[in-house]
């Protein structure tokens, strides 16, 4: 069976979607070859959706950094040297700020309370999350509606396009959430090998609590959300400890394994990204070539193709003796 990766990218404005692929696919290749494993990707796919909510994309070549539409970090290679350490001071910390965030924001079966405030927030910092996170409608004349659709309708499509292939899934930010539910609640039929999240928010509570709402948890009692079924082997989650976004980075405390026994594989890295000698986090390119995801990355690329594995083990239980040797 062929091999495809999918990412989905996550918030604000990007640049083109010829230029975002290119430096998500440069990102990867330099992974590899930090690790010294280099191989050429297979097939890979973006989801890009950030048209549906701008009017035209971040331009390279606007040097002019208080035009709305200059871009203010691009795809550069690791900074020679970098480095940072990961102290149990910060994730103590993080640990703590995560939980009253929890006690804040969620109720014990994960409905949300102080929901004023959490709308409040999501309205002011996070445009797109709040158009998604509007209650679904046909009404031609919504514009927020019509956003909220095709973001949705481009992440079915390019998984239903590639629903024979073996599936590298890569959401960052909040792509991870438009990947979650779209395994959850719009195509749990197509097979999934391997899920990744980057800089995910899926485990901050007003997300959590959107999830629990849609899989009917507050209403049956249970308080831990399901892995989708879809995911059939791995879903591994990147996070770099100073990345706010993905501050409760420990996904595997918030959702409970599917029925192939999958549940998030929480893995802390170093987010290496920096541009004009300021680091960030939380950034996309920095996730695509940390070497844990880059080992990751290599071991689905040499896999074994599911079709060849069963052929193989076929002959294997005809002919026992000629495997044996």
């Amino acid at each position: 069976m062929k091999k495809v990766i999918i990412g989905i990218h996550g918030l604000k404005n990007k640049p083109s979607e010829r230029l975002l692929k290119e430096w998500w696919k440069q990102s990867m290749a330099e992974g590899l070859v930090t690790i010294g494993k280099y191989r050429a990707l297979p097939t890979f796919e973006l989801v890009y959706w950030v048209d549906a909510v701008y009017d035209k994309p971040l331009n390279a070549d606007i040097t002019d950094e208080n035009d709305p539409y200059f871009l203010d970090e691009i795809y550069t290679s690791a900074t020679t040297g970098f480095c940072t350490t990961t102290n149990n001071f910060r994730k103590k910390t993080v640990g703590l700020i995560v939980k009253n965030l929890k006690s804040f924001f969620l109720n014990d079966d994960l409905s949300l309370k102080n929901q004023a405030v959490a709308k409040t927030i999501v309205q002011r910092y996070f445009t797109e999350l709040d158009i998604y996170y509007k209650e679904p409608c046909n009404d031609e004349n919504c514009i927020q509606c019509k956003c909220r659709k095709t973001m949705v309708e481009r992440v079915v499509s390019i998984l239903k396009k590639y629903k024979k292939y073996e599936i590298f899934l890569i959401g960052h930010s909040m792509g991870s959430i438009l990947g979650f539910d779209a395994l959850c609640f719009e195509v749990p039929d197509i097979k999934i090998n391997t899920f990744i999240t980057i800089g995910s928010p899926l485990g901050q509570p007003i997300v959590l609590s959107k999830i629990a709402t849609r899989q009917n948890l507050t209403q049956n009692g249970k308080t831990i959300i399901q892995t989708p079924s879809s995911i059939e082997k791995n879903w591994y989650n990147f996070s770099d400890i100073e990345d706010v976004i993905a501050m409760n980075y420990n996904l595997s405390n918030e959702f409970s394994e599917n029925d192939k026994g999958v549940k998030p594989i929480d893995i802390l890295v170093n987010n290496n990204y920096m541009m004009n000698n300021k680091a960030n986090p939380h950034n996309a390119y920095g996730y695509l070539r940390a070497k844990e995801f880059s080992e990751v990355l290599f071991a689905f690329m040499e896999e074994e193709p599911s079709l060849f594995r069963k052929v193989r083990n076929l002959f294997r239980n005809i002919f026992p003796k000629r495997f044996s040797n």
